[in-house]
């Protein structure tokens, strides 16, 4: 199935520019990263002051631009969204009712709600990129608790290092593929 190549070309992208970082050229980063969703980025990017680079970052990390993808922990979409953060972010939004999971495979959907979900991570750290990327999907706890709780008491502090890492390579190779775009 064309969905199932794509897939694939993705993936065979990424392992090559893993394996072979002098490979790396605009082309196999055009495969990595897909600007298809890239409309509803830069819109959620200047509702929320993010740089829609770093929400594709986000997106390429947690399911490789898979918008069917579902997670073992039962996180949802481009970029993986639990339903009950869904659930709390509607309620935030004003915005009635629950939101049905099937809905969070909708790529508007998904990247609308994430990204407010990082926004509040951001807020919730002060704007610190690598606390707020290392704790995306760890813990709801952070920022809907009544009265947040520390980044230590979610059990996050020996993952930053790791997660913050690997989101910050895909943000470099984004930063990469937005000078070349400026440049043509």
């Amino acid at each position: 199935s064309q969905s199932g190549a794509y897939k694939q070309a993705i993936s065979l992208a990424s392992e090559v520019a893993s394996k072979e970082p002098s490979k790396i050229n605009a082309n196999l980063i055009s495969l990595m990263f897909p600007k298809e969703y890239m409309s509803t980025l830069i819109d959620q990017s200047y509702l929320y002051g993010i740089d829609h680079l770093l929400l594709m970052s986000v997106i390429k990390q947690e399911s490789a631009f898979d918008e069917e993808a579902v997670s073992s922990s039962g996180a949802m979409g481009l970029m993986q969204l639990m339903p009950y953060t869904a659930d709390e972010i509607s309620t935030k939004l004003l915005i009635s009712g629950n939101v049905p999971q099937e809905n969070l495979k909708h790529p508007p959907i998904n990247i609308s709600l994430s990204t407010y979900y990082f926004y509040q991570l951001l807020k919730s750290f002060n704007g610190n990129v690598t606390y707020s990327l290392a704790s995306y999907n760890a813990s709801a706890c952070i920022i809907f608790a009544p009265n947040p709780v520390s980044i230590a008491s979610c059990g996050l502090v020996a993952e930053i290092n790791l997660a913050a890492s690997s989101q910050l390579r895909c943000s470099f190779l984004l930063a990469f593929l937005g000078s070349i775009t400026l440049m043509m």
